[in-house]
C-alpha cells in the first residue's frame, strides 16, 4: 500500500544507537534535534491551559 500523506515520527534514546550504527539513514530520515518541554509548555499543549512564565 502507499500512503502519500503518511508523517512517521521516532523518539527516544533508541535513536542515539541508530545515529552511531554503521547503517546508513541519511537518505532514508530527516533527522532534527529537539528541546524537551517545560511543564508549563506541556500543560498549554496537553490541557489547553496557559499559565505566565516565572522568571
Amino acid at each position: 500500500m502507499f500512503f502519500p500523506g503518511l508523517k512517521v515520527i521516532f523518539t527516544g534514546s533508541s535513536l542515539l544507537n541508530i545515529l552511531n550504527a554503521e547503517a546508513d539513514l541519511s537518505r532514508r530520515c530527516v533527522s532534527y534535534e529537539m528541546q524537551g518541554l517545560s511543564f508549563r509548555e506541556y500543560l498549554m499543549f496537553a490541557e489547553d491551559i496557559e499559565l505566565p512564565p516565572f522568571p
